[in-house]
Parts: structure tokens; C-alpha cells; sequence
């Protein structure tokens, strides 16, 4: 809408600014956050957002960087693959019948 002067108000969702590091392509919550400076990624648009936008069902994070929540998607593969060994070595435990626990016993009693 038009002020007075002809001119279209400023609208400063669609600026950039210091606390975003003058990325353009980032949504905010002017300011409605009560998470601080934190970085979401909007999982259906894929885009990063300063401050919790997004509903809970729709975002990662919370990321410290805007560079962090670009990669948000390499951050929960790495994740993913960490959990993932961790479970196997977690559900393998014990399958040769105890044969580690002995062999741990005896090397700890030399």
C-alpha cells in the first residue's frame, strides 16, 4: 500500500541485515523468537530461517550458523550413518556368547 507519499512503505522482512549475515534468501520472525540468534532449515522449502517460523512438523535445528543450516541435510546423513553403527554395534553385542567378555577379562587380568 502507497503512504502519503507515493512511495511503498519499507517492509524490512525482505531486507538483509547484520544479525542474518546479509543473506537474502532467509525468512524471519522479526524478532518473536524466544530462541535467540538460532538457525532453523524449513524442511518444505528447504530454505534456512533466523528464529522458529516454521511449524514444529516443517523444521530442523536449531543450527548457530546459517552456513550450519545449509548444510542441515549433510549434518543428519552424518548423524544417521554415527546412530546407525552405533545401533548394530549396540544389537551385535554378546552374539558370540559372552567369547568378548571372557577375552576382555583375561586381557585385563595380565
Amino acid at each position: 500500500m502507497d503512504d502519503a507519499s507515493g512511495q511503498v512503505p519499507f517492509d524490512d522482512r525482505d531486507a538483509t541485515s547484520a544479525s542474518d549475515g546479509g543473506h537474502p534468501d532467509v525468512s524471519r520472525s522479526n524478532g518473536e523468537q524466544s530462541n535467540g540468534e538460532q538457525w532453523y532449515v524449513n524442511t518444505r522449502t528447504g530454505k534456512p530461517e533466523l528464529g522458529m517460523i516454521s511449524p514444529m512438523n516443517q523444521r530442523m535445528g536449531p543450527y548457530a550458523t546459517y552456513e550450519d543450516a545449509m548444510h542441515a541435510k549433510d549434518i543428519v546423513e552424518e548423524r544417521n550413518a554415527l546412530w546407525d553403527a552405533q545401533t548394530k554395534a549396540w544389537d551385535d553385542w554378546g552374539e558370540d556368547g559372552g567369547a568378548d567378555i571372557e577375552k576382555h577379562a583375561d586381557e585385563d587380568a595380565h
